[in-house]
């Protein structure tokens, strides 16, 4: 389902300057990168593809 938004841009920005004003940035150590797949054709499963893989950031907020 796809749900559509009836923010203008600039509530938009708005919204997002104080989710990330609110954030705490945790920079882990790697190289990492995202990859974007097609739905109908996802990445095989493979060892540096799994939930255990450390995230390139993790962000947490206090209130979205």
């Amino acid at each position: 389902m796809v749900s559509v938004s009836t923010e203008t841009a600039e509530q938009t920005e708005q919204r997002l300057r104080r989710v990330i004003a609110q954030a705490d940035l945790v920079v882990h150590d790697g190289v990492w990168c995202f990859e974007e797949f097609p739905s109908d054709q996802p990445p095989a499963p493979s060892s540096s593809r799994t939930a255990s893989a450390p995230m390139e950031a993790t962000v947490a907020t206090a209130a979205s």
